[in-house]
């Protein structure tokens, strides 16, 4: 799949409770015209413009390939910690606090 880069596009970092054993990880796909990019779990997500990481790379457009992704996610994570670093790090202190249980006081 290639994309085009647009103003459209964005990159975002979410939190999904199933990716908690994956924390670390990160999974490159499209969704609905927006291609959203999954970091690890943190409470909330910092959205980042996909064409800046691609200008970073070089590229117009993104071909969405194993190694795209891997690439992707190498620069979003510089992107993330470098530009944003202190609110970067109240995200990751935060994620690391036990999540409460439903239904407990």
């Amino acid at each position: 799949m290639l994309l085009t880069l647009s103003d459209e596009l964005t990159v975002e970092f979410y939190l999904p409770n199933e990716w908690w054993e994956h924390r670390g990880d990160a999974c490159l796909y499209a969704n609905g015209g927006q291609v959203c990019f999954v970091v690890r779990e943190v409470p909330g997500y910092t959205p980042v413009k996909i064409h800046q990481i691609a200008m970073a790379l070089g590229a117009t457009e993104i071909d969405l390939t194993e190694s795209e992704a891997s690439r992707l996610c190498l620069m979003a994570n510089r992107l993330i910690f470098e530009v944003t670093q202190l609110e970067a790090d109240a995200i990751v202190g935060s994620s690391m606090e036990p999540l409460p249980v439903v239904g407990e006081a």
